[in-house]
């Protein structure tokens, strides 16, 4: 049996208790802002209170409340272990001894800006803590319209500010848990990652931020003022009052508007608001004025998801195809429709459609980043699911080396933890050499070569992989 045993680290609000696991010490549950409630449910984060013996950092903060999940299809439905606004700006701390001066990840969870939990068993940064001697922290932060819905110029994105309220703490408190302040990598998923590159550009962390770890980033998820102001007062009318009744409202049911907004709609609507608090300029411009290494990258067909999730996307036709592909480059239609006829022989047009979103929302605007900055790039490859293909959070099993928690989804059902760990191992392994170290390796991605790695069935780096898609999509 694993002895255990506790283990102090002091921060600067007190001392917090955490256990010794094996060759891990962790620490769970500790706040880093105040509970958002009161007078500041929608407002900035603001500092807790301090307090004078040991916390015990032995349990995760509860998830913010939150609807179930738009991919559940995919990856099943996370067990939380309760939800409240109250105490939910927490984070867990996985170190490998809290003596010592190692890289540090702050790893933030994705879910569309709507789900997600950085306190579960599916964002643990445990196993890349121990294998790698990193130190991982995983904060929650507010999502849904507790976290994103805009009241205003200057407002919105308060999940955002919880997110750099989490990174500042790490930079004042990290070195009591073994980690070196000046060398802090800020990752994540899907949204988690489109937030990190966000937290990176963000004036307020300047300096704070020296690496960024973008997997499957939604670069072009990002709102206008205009149409987070309008998507408020939609929610506002579902709600049936104005802001006074938003503040008075029951979590419940400021979900319960939120959903009918989403049904309205066809998707989940908050997000990131450009001119939103922290968010003034646009995420590349933000990100080489900042001067951090970058590490970007997609799966092979992100947009499979979509299908996953939509079934009327198998039922497109051909018609309906060029229709969607001309909003994206008109005139150019019947060009892309034939492009991505010849690189999937047989495919359905809703297959086709798919292809062509995983290069104009995710691939295309990571490679114009890539060269933009000299970054590291690469694509996850492997399709644990064939029905599914390489599609988005394809690869989220594998990021953080940590599989096992999802063997029961739909995402890697079939699959035993002896066929995956191998893959996880090397991708989070190949990761974390960048987050030690500032360099990945293989090449950067720079416009003589554009090499990128790619991880699968077979995994090493090439020449350009995304070539004839980089001309159809302007990326020269």
């Amino acid at each position: 049996m694993t002895q255990r045993t506790e283990v102090l680290a002091d921060t600067e609000h007190g001392p917090v208790r955490g256990l010794v696991d094996g060759d891990l010490a962790v620490f769970r549950g500790i706040p880093f802002a105040a509970a958002p409630v009161g007078p500041l449910r929608f407002a900035a984060p603001e500092p807790p209170e301090s307090w004078s013996a040991a916390l015990d950092a032995e349990i995760p903060g509860p998830a913010v409340p939150q609807n179930p999940s738009p991919m559940a299809a995919i990856l099943g439905s996370e067990k939380l272990p309760g939800s409240d606004e109250d105490n939910c700006l927490t984070l867990n701390v996985f170190t490998p001894n809290v003596i010592g001066k190692r890289a540090v990840l702050v790893w933030l969870h994705g879910g569309g800006f709507v789900t997600g939990y950085g306190g579960g068993e599916r964002n643990s940064g445990a196993r890349l803590a121990e294998n790698e001697d990193i130190v991982v922290v995983c904060p929650n932060y507010r999502i849904g319209p507790f976290g994103y819905l805009y009241l205003g110029a200057g407002q919105g994105n308060m999940g955002l500010l919880d997110q750099i309220a989490a990174l500042q703490w790490v930079h004042r408190n990290i070195a009591a848990f073994g980690g070196d302040p000046e060398r802090i990598t800020v990752g994540g998923h899907s949204a988690g990652a489109l937030s990190a590159a966000a937290v990176a550009a963000a004036p307020s962390a300047r300096g704070l931020v020296r690496r960024v770890l973008l997997a499957s980033p939604p670069l072009t998820n990002i709102g206008t003022p205009q149409q987070a102001s309008a998507d408020a007062e939609a929610l506002l009318t579902a709600l049936g009052g104005g802001r006074a009744e938003l503040q008075a409202a029951t979590a419940g049911q400021i979900l319960d508007a939120a959903a009918k907004v989403t049904a309205a709609h066809g998707e989940p609507r908050p997000s990131l608001v450009l001119g939103g608090a922290e968010l003034p300029v646009a995420i590349d411009a933000g990100l080489r004025a900042a001067g951090v290494d970058v590490l970007i990258g997609t799966t092979a067909e992100e947009a499979r998801a979509f299908l996953a999730n939509d079934p009327g996307m198998a039922a497109v036709d051909e018609r309906t195809a060029l229709g969607v592909l001309g909003r994206f480059r008109p005139g150019a239609e019947e060009v892309l429709f034939q492009h991505y006829s010849r690189r999937r022989p047989g495919g359905r047009p809703g297959e086709l459609v798919a292809d062509a979103l995983t290069d104009v929302l995710f691939r295309m605007p990571a490679l114009r980043i890539a060269q933009e900055l000299t970054a590291y790039t690469y694509q996850f490859d492997w399709a644990p699911n064939p029905a599914l293909g390489s599609c988005h959070t394809a690869d989220i099993p594998f990021v953080l080396g940590n599989p096992a928690p999802w063997l029961e989804t739909p995402l890697l059902a079939g699959h035993t933890l002896e066929q995956a760990q191998p893959l996880a191992d090397a991708y989070s392994g190949a990761l974390a050499e960048f987050i030690r170290e500032g360099r990945a390796p293989w090449p950067r991605y720079d416009r003589d070569r554009r090499r990128t790695m790619r991880f699968g069935a077979l995994t090493g780096w090439v020449d350009d992989a995304a070539g004839p898609e980089r001309e159809l999509w302007g990326v020269v």
